[in-house]
């Protein structure tokens, strides 16, 4: 418990700089994470072919892809174009296609 408030009391008081991550993961894609969150539904819906699979699983892809925009948004403000260089190298969602 006290280690937890530490932590917290770190965060809030000495905020470290922050920096961009181009290495790793983030140099195949953009949003990792969405990306695996993406994968799942979509071998759900193949795997059980119902009707109401097959008509969220792409409403899901769709949020991810909205929300990826705004992320974004917030990303060119706060890095500026050192981001907008990343976006030019760096797929969004799916390596060397989207």
């Amino acid at each position: 418990m006290i280690l937890s408030l530490r932590r917290i009391y770190r965060f809030l008081m000495f905020k470290e700089e922050k920096k961009l991550v181009k290495d790793g993961v983030y140099g195949l894609v953009r949003h990792p994470l969405y990306l695996g969150d993406s994968i799942w539904p979509v071998g759900w819906s193949l795997i059980w072919m119902k009707l109401c699979s097959l008509i969220l699983t792409p409403i899901w892809l769709l949020f991810y892809i909205i929300t990826t925009f705004y992320e974004e948004r917030g990303l060119e403000e706060e890095f500026g174009d050192e981001y907008r260089e990343y976006k030019k190298r760096v797929r969004r969602i799916i390596p060397l296609v989207y």
